[in-house]
C-alpha cells in the first residue's frame, strides 16, 4: 500500500495555488505589461519605417524636381544664348549694312567732289592759261613742279592773274632759276636748280635764317655766271687761237 506524505501534498498543494496566485496577479500583468510594451515598440518601429519611407520619398522627389529645375535652367540659358546670339548676329548684319551704305555714300560724294573740283580746275587752268599767254597743259605742269616757267614775264602774267607779286608767287630759289633760263636758256636754268637744291638741303633744319639762306643762293648765283663768263672768254680765246695757228 502506497504511504502518501500529507506535508509532500500540502507543498504541492500550495504550489499550485501559489503559481496559480502568481499568474492572475504578477504574471498576468507582466505579460501585459511586455505585451504593451512590444506592441509599442513595433508602432515605433512601423511609424519610424513609415517616416524613413516618407523621407526617402520626399528626398526622390528633392532630387527630381532639383534635376527638373537644372534642366529648365538649362534650356532657359541654352534658349537665352541662341537669342542673344542671334540678336548680336542681326545688330552685326544690321551695323555692317549701314556702315556699308555710309562708305558707298561716301565715296559717291567724294567722286562727285572730286569731279566737281577737276571740272573747277580746268576751268580755272583754262581761264589762267589764257590771261597768261600759255597753254592749260603748261600751267598744270608748272603747278606739278615738272617746268617751270621760261622768264619773268610769263611769271608776271600769272601773277597778275592770281591776283598777287612774283615774290608771293615764287620762292628766291624759283625766282633764280627762271632768271637763268631767260640768260642762259634750259641748261643754265638746270645748273641753278641743281644748285639751288644742294644749298636748301644743306643748310635744311633752320641752320641759317630765309635772308642768309637767300644771300647765300645770290651768292652762288653770281659765282655760278661769273665763272660761265670766264669759260666763255677762255673758250673764244682758245678758239682764236686755234685759228692763228
Amino acid at each position: 500500500m502506497i504511504k502518501i506524505d500529507i506535508n509532500l501534498v500540502f507543498t504541492i498543494i500550495n504550489l499550485l495555488v501559489l503559481y496559480l496566485l502568481m499568474k492572475k496577479f504578477l504574471f498576468g500583468p507582466i505579460i501585459n505589461v511586455m505585451d504593451q510594451r512590444k506592441a509599442m515598440i513595433d508602432q515605433q518601429f512601423a511609424e519610424a519605417k513609415e517616416r524613413q519611407d516618407n523621407a526617402k520619398e520626399l528626398q526622390e522627389q528633392y532630387e527630381g524636381a532639383l534635376r527638373s529645375a537644372k534642366e529648365e535652367s538649362y534650356q532657359i540659358m541654352e534658349q537665352a544664348r541662341k537669342e542673344a546670339k542671334a540678336q548680336a548676329d542681326h545688330t552685326v548684319e544690321e551695323t555692317t549694312a549701314k556702315v556699308d551704305a555710309m562708305l558707298a555714300k561716301a565715296q559717291e560724294d567724294i567722286r562727285m567732289e572730286r569731279e566737281n573740283a577737276m571740272r573747277q580746275m580746268k576751268g580755272d587752268v583754262a581761264e589762267l592759261a589764257m590771261k597768261a599767254g600759255v597753254t592749260a597743259r603748261t600751267i598744270q605742269n608748272y603747278e606739278l613742279g615738272t617746268r617751270k616757267p621760261g622768264n619773268m614775264v610769263i611769271v608776271q602774267r600769272i601773277a597778275d592773274a592770281l591776283g598777287t607779286t612774283t615774290e608771293q608767287l615764287l620762292s628766291s630759289g624759283e625766282t633764280l632759276v627762271v632768271a637763268a633760263h631767260e640768260r642762259g636758256g634750259a641748261r643754265a636754268a638746270k645748273d641753278i636748280n641743281e644748285l639751288v637744291s644742294e644749298v636748301t638741303g644743306m643748310f635744311a633744319g633752320g641752320k641759317l635764317s630765309d635772308d642768309a639762306l637767300d644771300g647765300a643762293m645770290r651768292a652762288l648765283n653770281e659765282a655760278y655766271w661769273i665763272a660761265k663768263d670766264k669759260n666763255k672768254k677762255y673758250g673764244r680765246k682758245k678758239k682764236k687761237d686755234a685759228e692763228e695757228t
